[in-house]
This record gives C-alpha cells, structure tokens and sequence, in this order.
C-alpha cells in the first residue's frame, strides 16, 4: 500500500480498511478526498460530536485530475444524516 494515499493524518486502519485500499491502488483508481476532516458520526452522536471518516472518494487515474472532493461536515451542513453530504465538482 502507498502510504501517501491514504488521508492525511488517518491511520491505516484495520485489515479490511486496507484491503479496500489496496483494491483500490490495484486498479489504479486514485483517492481523491475528501481531506477537510470527519465524515460520520455514531448513531448517538451529532455533527457537532462528528467523530471518524468512513467516506472516501477515488477515480481513474488522469481523470482524477478534473475532480475536486470536499466534504460538507460543519454542524450547518451536515443535515439529517449519520455521514455528512460530500461534494464531487467534475470539470470539462
């Protein structure tokens, strides 16, 4: 596994977590985001208790480069959800 593309500041996670990745780097998809922070919260917590990241987003690789990833993740965006809503800008 590549370790620089797995999100910043995030451990590599349990076995399965890296199996995905791997898959992943294996068809050379690329992880795109989102990099700005938690993405869920438990069942019992609130966006305000936000508390991991279980969302990613990969592409092809060279079509990756016409996508951005952000995740809307502050308490006002979060909406009604257990995963905070991400944004995917595809450009021409």
């Amino acid at each position: 596994m590549n370790p620089d593309a797995w999100p910043e500041g995030e451990e590599y996670g349990t076995p399965r977590e890296r199996t995905v990745w791997t898959r992943m780097e294996t068809l050379d998809f690329q992880y795109l985001g989102p990099h700005d922070g938690p993405t869920y919260h438990s069942n019992r917590g609130s966006p305000e208790r936000r508390s991991g990241q279980l969302d990613h987003v990969f592409a092809s690789r060279g079509f990756s480069e016409a996508i951005a990833v952000r995740a809307l993740n502050t308490p006002a965006e979060w909406g009604a959800s257990d995963r905070c809503r991400r944004v995917i800008d595809v450009s021409p």
